[in-house]
């Protein structure tokens, strides 16, 4: 056999092994977690089965359509909270359910618009303690939808997640002081149960392995990751811009309890620790403790970052 032949063969083989490394490129996650049983999530699915109607488009709804909505589908709702009672993970996407995943989230919108109505109309009423509780069910609820995800699954967390925040950030400058208190504690041990936006692209990744032809695979490594980075890059900029206000009215309501019960406002967050939170909300950018208290901001705003 001549020199250039073993030659040919020597880099042909190499070129394979090449192609093969850069076609399961994908990192491994560090820490899987197994579906818990039972699922959450399963619950969350029956509850968006039960449902009725679809409500009225957002922001065009009257007050008799959300209490119209939230009445006829008091089981869903109970169906929703059994859900949040448990351990919750995102079924695993594949091509081959790729439809019904898609129906699935358009399912846990509505499901969304459910108890950010239940908010809502204890929020008309004043009903304080109610409103706490379904916010906040509703801000959870957006957190576990994120929870073992890809990427469409994020996006629609941040949604859910903004829609429940809103009954919260309308309230706060009514809110009595214990229903403010009970706000802050329990979006402060939400905190701990995200899902990074790390993560969420390690599902994505391995998603494209698991459901990818070899070709395609290699075609993502060498030159699709780089022209999707915008739009990764987009979808972590709403994942941090929400997730910075939930922060921010976490701050807000401690801050608001504060006042109210000692007369003045804190000089700093670091006065409510730990009386009023366990710790000083973080800014999602650099994970540098929020360094003031700043008024919330309006719907095209972003919550002012530490300095």
């Amino acid at each position: 056999m001549s020199r250039r032949i073993l030659a040919g063969l020597v880099l042909a083989l190499l070129g394979g092994v090449g192609v093969l490394l850069i076609a399961n490129q994908a990192p491994r996650l560090p820490d899987p977690r197994p579906i818990p049983v039972p699922n959450g999530y399963d619950e969350f699915i029956v509850a968006s089965r039960m449902l009725g109607e679809k409500p009225a488009p957002v922001g065009k709804e009257t007050p008799e359509q959300i209490a119209a909505y939230v009445a006829s589908n008091r089981l869903a709702l109970e169906r929703l909270r059994v859900g949040l009672s448990r351990s919750s993970l995102a079924p695993a996407y594949s091509s081959s359910n790729a439809q019904t995943h898609l129906d699935t989230l358009s399912g846990m919108k509505a499901l969304a618009r459910l108890i950010v109505g239940e908010a809502e109309l204890a929020r008309q009423a004043k009903d304080w303690d109610r409103l706490v509780t379904a916010s906040t069910q509703g801000i959870d609820f957006g957190v576990r939808l994120a929870q073992g995800g890809v990427l469409m699954d994020s996006l629609m967390a941040t949604a859910a997640e903004a829609m429940a925040r809103a009954p919260l950030e309308k309230a706060l400058p009514e809110l009595p002081a214990g229903p403010a208190r009970k706000a802050a504690l329990a979006l402060a041990q939400l905190d701990p149960t995200r899902e990074s936006f790390k993560g969420v692209l390690l599902y994505e990744e391995l998603y494209v392995r698991r459901n990818s032809p070899f070709a395609m695979r290699v075609a993502w490594n060498l030159f699709l990751r780089r022209r999707t980075q915008a739009a990764f890059d987009k979808a972590e900029a709403k994942h941090n811009t929400s997730l910075l206000a939930t922060r921010a009215l976490t701050l807000q309501l401690a801050a608001r309890a504060y006042t109210l019960e000692r007369g003045q406002p804190p000089s700093s967050p670091d006065a409510l620790v730990p009386e009023y939170l366990p710790s000083i909300p973080v800014e999602p950018a650099t994970g540098k403790p929020l360094t003031r208290i700043s008024p919330l901001p309006s719907a095209s705003a972003t919550p002012a970052p530490s300095e």
